[in-house]
C-alpha cells in the first residue's frame, strides 16, 4: 500500500482545523457571554442613574 492510500493521510491538517474551530467557538461563546453580561450591567446602571447619560 502506498502512502497516498493511507487513510490517515491528511489527518494532521484535519485535527488542526477541528481544534482551531473548537477554539474559535469557545472564544465566540465567551465573547457572547461577556457581551450579554456587559449589556445587563449597562441596563442596570441606566435604570439606577436614568439622567446620568444624556
Amino acid at each position: 500500500m502506498s502512502q497516498r492510500d493511507d487513510p490517515r493521510e491528511g489527518l494532521d491538517e484535519v485535527t488542526l482545523t477541528v481544534h482551531a474551530l473548537s477554539q474559535a467557538r469557545a472564544v465566540q461563546h465567551e465573547t457572547d457571554s461577556l457581551e450579554c453580561s456587559l449589556r445587563s450591567d449597562i441596563a442596570g446602571l441606566l435604570e439606577r442613574f436614568p439622567g446620568a447619560i444624556g
